[in-house]
């Protein structure tokens, strides 16, 4: 663990690559974003099967393919603006 004002070492291409097998093997749907407002989210097999997205498919609600995506998001039965996203709500309150 670094200690504070330390910076954290940047994961290497093999830790990306196990990550990646791992997400392979699972049962379940798992979408990991890489930024706050999921602006780049990777996706195991199971959740772009879940979703109807390619594998590879840049999902991001906030992306130049937004309006195209086959999904929504939705809260109480109403979908919900990109900024309202639990992880961007997360990123902004803390």
């Amino acid at each position: 663990m670094p200690e504070p004002g330390q910076s954290i070492p940047s994961p290497s291409p093999e830790d990306g690559q196990t990550l990646r097998t791992l997400l392979g093997m699972l049962p379940i749907g798992v979408a990991i974003a890489h930024d706050a407002c999921c602006e780049q989210v990777e996706l195991n097999a199971v959740a772009a099967r879940i979703l109807g997205v390619p594998m590879g498919e840049m999902i991001s609600l906030t992306g130049p393919k937004a309006a195209k995506l086959p999904f929504r998001v939705v809260r109480d039965g109403k979908a919900i603006s990109p900024d309202q996203l639990p992880v961007c709500e997360a990123a902004q309150t803390g």
